[in-house]
């Protein structure tokens, strides 16, 4: 493959990864406020496991069985599927998926500090930290610096969220150094042993049992199982595999942006100017940290 295709593959699989990812909150938003956190994800994780399982037995790909490559898939799963997944719902109990989506915008940023310990060729530059600084500022004009000295409230739900960010830049780096899996391998074992771990504190906490919710909030955590989380880590997986931690990252410039879209026209959700100008922030923080690195390569 030429150095063009291969750049518009990875462009248009970033694209796609994106608007998969930015539907998720919006989805997110509008189910937790029937299904309490830790059911929606083991829920979310049981139909995406159910189909990638689907996809690998039509593919004749089998899921190995050593203690390394499982260590992988627990790593995987715990920071990219349960903690995040957790933290988010639980995030979007309070604060709108615009707000969330932007949140998560912080993500980047981690990965590049991340990647500077944790991947040889993503070393952290002037520029780079520069990047950060700005992005660091825009979390800062989001949240508020009275609302971060208050913790709590929303505040708790707005650190979550941030939380989930961290939690997905460690599994960027992670996904990036477990490359020689295949990727779609990858996605099924992460999955799979995030179920296994989510499964009983969904038994134990939300007595799901209990529940009672109609077809249309059951569609939901389908779409979100299948599409947003399958999917969505058979591209993210693929991607990372082709490109690296940083770049793969970058999802999270668009993810705000379609975030803000998909809140304002299906949720009815306000746009502030502090949402504006953060967004301009962090935007600008991730543009030029990918500078810094084409300047690096």
């Amino acid at each position: 493959m030429s150095s063009d295709n291969h750049s518009v593959r990875a462009i248009a699989l970033l694209l796609l990864l994106s608007v998969i990812w930015a539907s998720s909150f919006t989805l997110i938003r509008i189910t937790v406020d029937t299904v309490p956190p830790f059911t929606m994800v083991a829920f979310r994780l049981g139909f995406a496991g159910l189909f990638l399982l689907a996809v690998m037995r039509w593919s004749g790909k089998h899921l190995p069985r050593d203690r390394e490559t499982l260590a992988t898939f627990l790593l995987l799963a715990l920071s990219g599927n349960v903690i995040p997944f957790t933290l988010i719902a639980f995030g979007e109990e309070e604060i709108s998926s615009s707000l969330a989506s932007i949140l998560i915008g912080f993500m980047p940023l981690a990965t590049a500090l991340i990647a500077h310990v944790g991947v040889r060729d993503e070393r952290l530059t002037p520029m780079r930290l520069a990047g950060v600084a700005l992005g660091v500022a825009g979390i800062v004009v989001l949240v508020g610096a009275d609302a971060l000295s208050e913790l709590g409230g929303h505040v708790l739900a707005e650190l979550a969220v941030v939380g989930a960010a961290l939690s997905y830049a460690v599994n960027t780096v992670l996904a990036r150094r477990a490359r020689a899996l295949d990727p779609n391998v990858l996605a099924t074992g992460t999955v799979i042993a995030g179920f296994a771990m989510i499964l009983p504190v969904s038994l134990l906490v939300d007595a799901p049992w209990e529940l009672s919710f109609d077809a249309g909030v059951m569609l939901q955590m389908i779409v979100l199982g299948i599409v947003c989380t399958a999917m969505g880590y058979m591209v993210f997986f693929r991607l990372t595999a082709m490109t690296g931690a940083v770049f793969t990252s970058m999802v999270n410039f668009l993810i705000p942006l379609i975030g803000l879209g998909f809140g304002l026209l299906f949720l009815d959700e306000d746009l502030t100017w502090s949402m504006v100008i953060a967004l301009v922030l962090i935007l600008s923080g991730l543009a030029l940290n990918r500078f810094a690195m084409t300047r690096q390569a």
